[in-house]
């Protein structure tokens, strides 16, 4: 190794596509300081990825040997902080979800542009990855469904982790009639972990979710675990009976916590009344890249789509400088 290769950043790549791993390798050498150290197989892959300290480890899924799971589960088991991308042919989301759960820090679908890795890579080895908990004050989100929190406070929630606080997802139910119970808390864990939050997913039932002792002890028992500063939840100004439930355990539940804002959600009404606009410009794109993942095939999810994140943003900006906000309630503010 010269004097120049100690400069570089060491990554290594397990792919077994040759030609994919050439332009990846020509891709990340041309754009950095990087220096890029290839393997075919995931027992190579993985043999290597416990062997020395990787700036990064970049895998594919689908491997001979062994997959890119176990790539993920060595790297992580002895180098916890090295940030680990997984990409994959396949397009369904469970591929995601599972690379997600092993520990990946980011995970890409083929194909993609050279951008989107090294943009990516740059901000892991830069920030050290999701292994690189804040250690600030706890903020948790309470969604009756998967997606709720993200859509209602996503940016809100991508300001406190820049702050360098935690933020803890508490999704009560595992969906609703549009899609397996599997898929979608599949998507919720990964959508948590992409925006750099912790994922806590109850299996109270969809469409029933009572105001209740079960529903507030669920969220108490949370609130007791991580004692968060900051709780947003459902706003009692909406037409889905699970989002108000929701949000009157909340209110029982966290009875002690100095903060507790309402976020808007798609069924809320017109009596939604807000008085604090959170400014979420530079982390609309984040959102909705985050928001992407609910992709559930049997769901009708129109307000999922980018343009209508950025028409409900700019709604709401008209009442804060015409920025970019996701509009609170506030219920109290001690913060």
């Amino acid at each position: 190794m010269t004097d120049d290769d100690k400069d570089l950043l060491q990554i290594l790549l397990v792919e077994d596509s040759i030609d994919q791993a050439i332009l990846m390798t020509r891709w990340l050498e041309v754009s950095g300081p990087y220096q890029v150290t290839h393997s075919q197989d995931g027992v190579r892959g993985a043999a290597l990825a416990q062997e020395r300290r990787w700036a990064a480890v970049v895998t594919d899924l689908n491997l001979p040997g062994s997959d890119g799971l176990e790539v993920i589960r060595a790297s992580k088991a002895i180098h916890p902080d090295t940030p680990v991308i997984a990409v994959t042919a396949y397009s369904d989301q469970s591929y995601a979800a599972a690379a997600i759960r092993e520990g990946a820090d980011s995970f890409f679908a083929k194909p993609f542009q050279q951008e989107t890795l090294t943009a990516k890579l740059e901000e892991l080895i830069r920030t050290g990855g999701t292994a690189h908990g804040s250690q600030g004050p706890t903020v948790l989100a309470v969604g009756a469904h998967p997606d709720d929190v993200e859509n209602g406070c996503g940016g809100a929630l991508l300001r406190h982790l820049d702050m360098g606080d935690r933020v803890v997802i508490l999704t009560l139910t595992q969906g609703e009639d549009d899609g397996s119970a599997s898929l979608r808390t599949g998507e919720a864990e990964l959508s948590a972990r992409l925006m750099g939050a912790k994922a806590v997913l109850s299996d109270l039932p969809a469409l029933a979710v009572a105001e209740g002792d079960e529903t507030v002890e669920v969220i108490e028992r949370v609130v007791d675990a991580f004692e968060p500063e900051v709780i947003y939840t459902h706003s009692p100004h909406d037409s889905h009976s699970d989002h108000r439930n929701a949000y009157r355990a909340t209110i029982m539940a966290a009875r002690e916590a100095p903060t507790l804002y309402c976020y808007q959600s798609t069924s809320s009404t017109t009596e939604f009344k807000p008085t604090l606009f959170v400014e979420v410009t530079e982390y609309l794109e984040k959102k909705k890249e985050i928001l992407s993942v609910y992709q559930t095939p049997e769901a009708n999810r129109p307000y999922l789509k980018p343009s209508f994140i950025d028409a409900c943003a700019v709604f709401w900006g008209r009442f804060a400088g015409y920025g970019r906000v996701e509009p609170m309630e506030v219920v109290r503010s001690g913060r």
